[in-house]
């Protein structure tokens, strides 16, 4: 059976946050990704799952129509893809992005073999201007 395991500290469930102000006052056009690196591994062990990322809400002071993003979404991650979170399209006006990441699940399919552990793994989050 497949099995979908939720990040939780102290009981609660781990969430996050993701903040980024420009401020610049140029005409932007950037993008926000996060990559997974490696597999999830413990020692020589490797398992085979994703890490999925729950979107929340976005919250932006950037102009309406000028930020599009993942929000309300799950995102789910494999090793060595760039998976876009937030872009900004051409806006020479100064703001904020905030998006709530609300929950980080881990989706074992059934068919990977599975050994009691603490696994880890690397994530890279990459902020780059992108023309238009």
């Amino acid at each position: 059976m497949d099995e979908l395991l939720i990040a939780k500290e102290n009981q609660q469930v781990t969430t996050g946050v993701v903040q980024i102000s420009d401020t610049r006052l140029v005409e932007k056009f950037w993008q926000l990704k996060v990559e997974q690196l490696t597999s999830w591994n413990q020692g020589t062990n490797e398992l085979l799952a994703q890490l999925q990322i729950k979107n929340a809400d976005l919250i932006s002071t950037f102009p309406a129509g000028s930020v599009s993003s993942t929000a309300n979404q799950i995102v789910g991650l494999n090793v060595g893809v760039q998976q876009p979170l937030i872009q900004l399209n051409g806006t020479t006006q100064p703001g904020d992005v905030l998006l709530n990441l609300s929950e980080f699940q881990l989706f074992v399919p059934k068919e990977a073999v599975k050994s009691t552990g603490t696994y880890q793994t690397v994530l890279e989050w990459v902020l780059s201007d992108t023309p238009s």
